[in-house]
């Protein structure tokens, strides 16, 4: 997708005669009217096109909230390198039935969070992203089902060394096992005015939301 976009500006620049800030100026609205279409016109958004890497700087979070009458329902917001929102989607409450919790054992969680959850909303975004961000260990366990750099945010994480993993922004954050790759990956392509963004404070809007959604789906009730 990168080299594809990066390919394409250069093609219509050259072959319309149009200088190539204008072509960029046209992609970067593009993404924006899309992502108008989903969160309203009202909300202020912005797109930032990279020529390094040749994409939109997108990068998602994505987290689970378990509400003990509900379940678990995951919720993801994706933002551009302001940190500002582009899309929000949340799942319905998913509750594992006391046959599957027999079943499954120690693989449920990874199973409810990684293939159930987190694919799910993965594949819900209109755009791609630089990387996922979570804050859920068992979220890891959609990494293989994904083809997009899958990194868990430490800070806090229960059962991680705070000294483990590597740095990005202002937070340490770790790769899926079997993905180290991924780091180098993500590293390469992070937006440097990202660099001071608090990779935490993201989880916070989305669990706020999903309270709103659940105290909405209640009183409708």
């Amino acid at each position: 997708m990168q080299a594809e976009l990066s390919r394409v500006i250069e093609q219509v620049s050259k072959e319309k005669g149009i200088d190539r800030t204008i072509v960029v100026g046209a992609v970067e609205s593009a993404m924006l009217s899309a992502a108008k279409k989903i969160v309203g016109p009202t909300m202020h958004l912005e797109a930032k096109y990279n020529p390094e890497v040749g994409e939109v700087e997108l990068f998602k979070i994505l987290t689970v909230v378990e509400e003990a009458s509900l379940g678990l329902t995951g919720g993801y917001l994706l933002l551009n390198a302001a940190a500002r929102p582009l899309e929000f989607h949340c799942t319905a409450p998913v509750k594992a039935s006391r046959t599957q919790e027999i079943l499954y054992g120690p693989t449920l969680k990874p199973y409810l969070y990684g293939e159930q959850l987190a694919e799910t909303l993965v594949s819900k975004s209109k755009a791609r992203p630089i990387v996922v961000l979570t804050d859920c260990p068992p979220v890891l366990a959609a990494r293989s089902l994904i083809e997009i750099p899958l990194l868990l945010v430490l800070d806090g994480a229960a059962g991680f060394e705070a000294a483990s993993g590597f740095a990005l922004a202002k937070s340490r954050v770790t790769t899926a096992p079997a993905y180290a790759g991924d780091e180098q990956a993500v590293l390469a392509v992070w937006p440097h005015e990202a660099d001071q963004f608090d990779l935490r404070e993201p989880f916070d809007r989305i669990r706020q939301a999903i309270e709103e959604a659940q105290k909405g789906a209640r009183q409708a009730a």
